[in-house]
């Protein structure tokens, strides 16, 4: 099989390469940034998609994943901003078309039932809800809406977030958060202290994007959690003998 590109680091890096052009206004850092923008804009399907050319767990090549599509689309939005080629916008919007559309028929719309509401799944074929990267998707969405202007793209955005608002409680111990609801297997699936972290700043933004008390709340909860210096190592231990078992 070889050497395979992961779409959604590979946008992770690019969007550091644009971040550090803005600190430091060092123009070989742009110009790598280009570098990826071109090459996945090259790269990116007639149905709007950056595929992954290789098998995950249950998904299956080649396969899309919101948390990417997201991703990408904020490295379409920043190209476009610095080159003033309108070219990028249009990616960046034609890569968010399957938000639109439910996990049943190739999309990323996918039901959360305890509240009957839709959220944006990062692994689509074997839905498990991945809240981390639900949230790190909803805040591409609010920037794509924000700076694009276009009329369906705050009907993504607010319905992302209504949902995450009603889904977070099902994503607690009571004294850690859980990565996914992987119902599965036995033992629930907590985040690494790692992760937890990472939603602890991925929950910091979207409050502030959003106002919503709600956020602010659950970001509170959850910096008081990490705070627990035998929570920290209680979380490292299970999340330890999960992988053991599982994976």
């Amino acid at each position: 099989m070889g050497q395979q590109i992961n779409p959604e680091a590979a946008f992770q890096y690019a969007l550091g390469l644009h971040d550090h052009y803005l600190h430091t206004q060092d123009s070989t850092a742009l110009t790598q940034f280009f570098k990826y923008a071109d090459f996945f804009a090259s790269r990116q399907t007639t149905e709007g998609l950056w595929t992954y050319d290789f098998d995950w767990f249950g998904s299956k090549a080649p396969w899309a994943s919101a948390l990417a599509q997201a991703r990408g689309a904020s490295v379409m939005l920043r190209a476009g901003m610095q080159s003033q080629n309108s070219a990028f916008y249009d990616l960046a919007k034609k890569s968010l078309i399957r938000f639109l559309q439910p996990t049943s028929a190739g999309g990323f719309s996918h039901l959360f039932k305890p509240e009957n509401c839709f959220y944006y799944e990062e692994y689509p074929q074997t839905p498990s809800g991945v809240i981390n990267g639900f949230m790190a998707a909803l805040i591409s969405l609010w920037e794509l809406q924000y700076w694009l202007k276009e009329s369906w793209l705050p009907n993504l955005w607010q319905q992302g977030l209504h949902s995450l608002e009603k889904m977070l409680p099902y994503y607690s111990t009571g004294w850690w958060s859980l990565y996914d609801l992987d119902y599965y297997r036995g033992l629930p699936n907590i985040n690494s202290p790692r992760y937890h972290f990472l939603e602890i700043n991925y929950l910091k933004v979207l409050s502030l994007l959003s106002d919503s008390t709600i956020l602010t709340r659950e970001y509170e909860k959850r910096v008081k959690q990490y705070r627990r210096f035998w929570w920290r190592w209680k979380a490292f231990g299970l999340k330890l003998v999960r992988k053991i078992l599982y994976k």
